[in-house]
């Protein structure tokens, strides 16, 4: 007669299905990508061997390059984008501006300055810079109740993007068309 929604779902849903493109996605991720974000993230970490051939062994302990100019240049970039005041400007088609377009502006930038989104997320600007993608989880933190908040707080979460993993089928090289998208 009547379907209560979690037995729906559990019908609905089906694991193997998820499972198989989870799996794909991690297969996708560790063929392609990992072996270019470990080279990425050894410029980050300023871990990069003049010798690139003997580098490949466990125990090598030779010279390592001194002066990263790469490196340098992308933490100038960051505390750039941190250091400044972001301010959110929206525009249509239309050439008037209504009350809705304003509030919802003024919105957004009131958002944006509370949560410090330039300072929340800068590990997710270097993800972003070396390797080509970086993440922030927002979350609503319901325990973190305030006199103006009283149901809590919108948060933001940096998350390594050597945890994630995107659908194999994507073709775009902006993710645009990405269906599936996996945290781990």
């Amino acid at each position: 007669m009547y379907e209560s929604i979690h037995e729906k779902v559990k019908k609905d849903f089906k694991i193997q299905y998820w499972h198989g493109k989870y799996n794909n996605a991690v297969r996708h991720r560790k063929a392609t990508w990992d072996s270019i974000a470990k080279r990425c993230n050894q410029i980050r970490e300023n871990n990069i061997p003049e010798n690139q051939y003997m580098a490949n062994y466990e125990d090598y302990d030779g010279k390592f390059y001194k002066d990263n100019l790469i490196f340098k240049h992308i933490k100038w970039i960051v505390s750039m984008l941190i250091g400044s005041i972001v301010t959110y400007i929206l525009s249509s088609r239309v050439t008037f501006r209504d009350e809705n377009t304003e509030i919802l502006e003024n919105e957004l930038n009131d958002i944006s300055a509370n949560l410090d989104i330039p300072k929340q997320t800068h590990y997710a600007l270097y993800d972003g810079m070396y390797l080509g993608m970086g993440y922030v989880r927002r979350y609503w933190d319901k325990y973190d109740i305030t006199v103006a908040e009283e149901t809590g707080k919108p948060k933001l979460e940096y998350v390594s993007a050597m945890k994630k993993n995107i659908d194999d089928t994507t073709q775009q090289a902006d993710k645009s068309d990405m269906r599936h998208f996996f945290h781990v």
